[in-house]
């Protein structure tokens, strides 16, 4: 095993299929998975070293220049040092989170429940919405969460 795998991008993301044929194509076919557990404000950190179930050290240091956050099954290197190769993936821990519904007739309730949440200093992240109602998604803190109620 090698010392040190360093990540400056993410390859590719193995719950992609077409991704997850290209690399078995570039691999040769057969591959090994060691996944990098994160919690969910760990996939926002653009550089920091973590340590794979496998015992593989990786030192993650990704471009800011493209904003985006680390998803479930990204691919952020490959060690080929052994027989089979292994693809270091992300695995993120799942998180309670509260689901804030709102109806998009009511911007001034939108505006409320997105300044209460930044107030707090909590992550806001956009969830799946409709022509309704606008869905987003933050952590679960107590005292947000009486907020939100109100």
């Amino acid at each position: 095993m090698p010392e040190r795998l360093v990540s400056t991008t993410c390859l590719g993301n193995l719950n992609d299929p077409s991704y997850e044929l290209l690399l078995r194509r570039e691999l040769g076919g057969v591959f090994e998975v060691d996944e990098l557990l994160l919690d969910w404000d760990q996939a926002d950190v653009c550089a920091f070293v973590g340590v794979t179930e496998l015992g593989r050290t990786i030192d993650v240091r990704l471009d800011t220049a493209d904003g985006g956050r680390l998803a479930d099954g990204d691919v952020l290197a490959i060690d080929r040092s052994g027989v089979v190769p292994v693809a270091v993936i992300v695995r993120l821990r799942s998180a309670e989170v509260y689901l804030v519904e709102v109806d998009r007739m009511d911007p001034i309730a939108l505006a409320h429940a997105c300044w209460e949440i930044g107030n707090m200093h909590a992550p806001l992240f956009r969830g799946d919405s409709d022509e309704h109602t606008v869905r987003m998604y933050t952590p679960v803190q107590p005292v947000l969460g009486r907020i939100l109620r109100g």
